[in-house]
């Protein structure tokens, strides 16, 4: 069925005869009145939109830095407390950016810190290729 004409306001309609017209059946989604003959675009279009947004989401989970722990804390919660810490600068601790800077790379993932009990390396707020502080000592050594 080709509904080939529009009234005045917007809706698709055919002609049968003369006087008589049969408008284009709608579909009521959410309140919005969407054609018949354009429903599997717009379903199509939702459902893009929804893969889009909970690809985004996932996106946002996996990139999300997951919080590291600090040597320099003590108590219980030794998460490292970003920005509000003093030696927290362009989304680092700075000591791990100075390591960084020095392009050395030492393993120490597993091993103990002597600054905290509790702490290992590996979820350290100063661990990237290996403690900070071992790699600005590396580098020094060069």
């Amino acid at each position: 069925m080709i509904y080939d004409k529009v009234d005045d306001r917007g809706r698709r309609y055919r002609e049968l005869g003369k006087g008589c017209i049969e408008f284009e059946p709608t579909v009521s989604i959410n309140g919005l009145e969407i054609p018949q003959s354009e429903l599997a675009a717009y379903n199509a279009s939702r459902r893009a939109a929804q893969e889009r947004n909970v690809a985004t989401a996932k996106n946002a989970v996996h990139s999300r830095q997951k919080p590291q722990n600090c040597p320099f804390s003590s108590g219980c919660d030794t998460t490292c407390t970003g920005e509000k810490c003093g030696l927290f600068f362009d989304g680092k601790c700075s000591i791990a950016a100075i390591a960084d800077a020095t392009g050395a790379e030492v393993d120490t993932n597993g091993k103990r810190c002597p600054l905290s009990p509790s702490a290992h390396c590996g979820d350290c707020a100063l661990y990237a290729s290996g403690c900070a502080l071992v790699r600005i000592a590396a580098a020094c050594k060069k």
